[in-house]
């Protein structure tokens, strides 16, 4: 339609003179590229879109595992019989935590950053209530009005857990969250075995393949690369004890909490 409107507007005019729909013509084909240009555009958005909710759903998934349900009920219940108390407030924070996971599917952009540490701190609750004094928990989050995709802190702090610190003796994790010039840095410090080397190459690899039993660090790497280009994303680094996994982001104020 761009070449044949126009050439058969100049074919019309030349052949029955004083009508002059060249111009028509042009513009025809200029409204039928801006159409197409238009529509290539809503599709690539609905891939897009596409893409997201396939990724948060299997995030979601990875997040309820069989052994998190298992030592979470396990916990309360054993809870129930000690420390009445403590079970209330623990079947609280697991209610919340899997109602966390099933809004996130309703969540087609970012959310508070709030929002997602909440849904953090569900879960290491619940770890916490199993682990014991084995698991301490610190909190240096220097802001927090941000905005985030959701689903994106918590498999890195699941890794942490499962990872890291599960069979050690004690432990201890970092929370921490702070921006720079306009750079979000987010990042989950534990000091437990240690990552393996092959590990953190796979994490820092411009283009991580899938990878069994790390899901849901896949499932963020490529949430984070959709909606920030390759110019963020996830860097892991180990250390003489532990590993830091750390989250790159633009800062993106949360305007509903300025």
């Amino acid at each position: 339609l761009y070449i044949i409107v126009p050439l058969a507007s100049g074919t019309t005019q030349m052949l029955f003179r004083g009508i002059a729909i060249v111009n028509i013509g042009v513009s025809l084909s200029l409204l039928f590229a801006l159409l197409n240009i238009q529509f290539a555009h809503e599709v690539a958005l609905q891939e897009k879109e596409k893409e997201l909710a396939k990724q948060r759903i299997d995030i979601m998934l990875s997040q309820i595992q069989p052994h998190f349900l298992y030592n979470s009920l396990g916990t309360i219940y054993h809870l129930c019989e000690t420390d009445p108390e403590r079970a209330k407030k623990a079947i609280k924070r697991f209610s919340d935590f899997l109602r966390g996971n099933m809004e996130s599917l309703k969540n087609r952009g970012t959310i508070p950053f709030e929002q997602e540490l909440n849904h953090v701190m569900n879960y290491l609750y619940l770890e916490q209530q199993r682990f014991g004094d084995k698991l301490q928990v610190i909190y240096r989050i220097r802001t927090t009005n941000f905005l985030i995709p959701s689903l994106t802190l918590q498999p890195l702090v699941e890794n942490a857990v499962i990872h890291g610190l599960d069979g050690c003796d004690n432990g201890y994790l970092c929370i921490y969250a702070a921006q720079k010039d306009g750079v979000l840095s987010i990042s989950v410090t534990d000091d437990g075995c240690g990552m393996s080397q092959d590990m953190v190459d796979w994490i820092n690899s411009p283009a991580p393949a899938k990878r069994d039993g790390h899901l849901g660090l896949f499932n963020v790497i490529q949430i984070l690369k959709i909606y920030y280009g390759e110019e963020y994303g996830m860097h892991a680094e180990t250390m003489e004890d532990g590993t830091t996994v750390t989250l790159r982001l633009p800062f993106r104020k949360d305007v509903e909490h300025e």
